[in-house]
């Protein structure tokens, strides 16, 4: 009998860690199997006879996202042919998902006066979160959020709105790339806050909450490289995390 792995699991498995992927089916076949061309397989497939993708045809692992698999592996009793081409792109682990977007509290203060119109108006911004991971062994890391910015709305009292100003909060991190049969990218910090102009009237008073702009998060950094891009073997590829939130201005 002769076996020929076409997509293996994740480097977990190679190294006596099994992930539970149950739901990769197995499929008995007795005879010859050549699939159609565009056919989609998914799991092990047992032929007594041949496997053959012939010259012109190409076929697809259907993606681990679609089913939970990501896999294909023929074992044929006969003998193994591809003359055309086995596509498994994006069929790896998914990458991580996006951050959330910062917040503020007390965001009335921007466009009216705190009742009672002699106290202050403390507005504070929040950093924007950083991306998740992506799946363990070569998924890039999700970056850090970023820090809040914070300022205040002036006293109103008899004359209206006095003015005020408020540091925007800092962006989180990106995420980094995945490693999957090379070295992948770390990712860049998020984007810095900024301080908007102020006048004069705008400084008195309420001078307990400082004026302070937020400071974009680190930038993730990329995971273990594994896995090859020549060869009959290959791992499912890992994505990248997620990407980092934007502060909120």
């Amino acid at each position: 009998m002769r076996t020929l792995p076409i997509l293996l699991l994740s480097l977990l498995a190679l190294i006596g860690v099994h992930p539970a992927f149950s739901q990769c089916p197995t499929t008995n076949i007795t005879g010859n199997f050549t699939p159609n061309n565009g056919d989609t397989l998914s799991g092990t497939y047992n032929i007594t006879g041949d496997f053959t993708v012939p010259a012109g045809v190409t076929i697809f692992v259907r993606p681990f996202p679609s089913g939970g698999c990501g896999e294909l592996e023929v074992i044929a009793q006969g003998n193994i042919t591809i003359a055309g081409t086995i596509r498994a792109d994006s069929a790896g682990l998914p990458g991580g998902g996006g951050g959330q977007e910062g917040g503020a509290n007390n965001v009335q203060f921007i466009t009216s006066c705190p009742t009672p119109t002699d106290q202050c108006g403390s507005v504070f911004t929040f950093g924007g979160d950083g991306g998740t991971n992506s799946n363990p062994g070569g998924g890039g890391q999700g970056g850090n959020a970023g820090t809040d910015g914070s300022g205040r709305k002036n006293q109103c009292l008899t004359f209206g709105d006095e003015g005020g100003r408020v540091g925007g909060s800092g962006g989180g991190g990106g995420g980094a790339g995945g490693t999957y049969g090379g070295v992948g990218t770390n990712a860049n910090a998020g984007g810095n806050g900024t301080m908007p102009t102020i006048n004069s009237a705008s400084t008195t008073n309420c001078i307990n909450t400082p004026f302070v702009p937020g400071t974009g998060g680190n930038g993730g950094n990329i995971g273990v490289t594994y896995g090859t891009l020549n060869g009959l073997v290959f791992d499912l590829g890992s994505g990248g995390a997620g990407a980092g939130g934007g502060g909120r201005g």
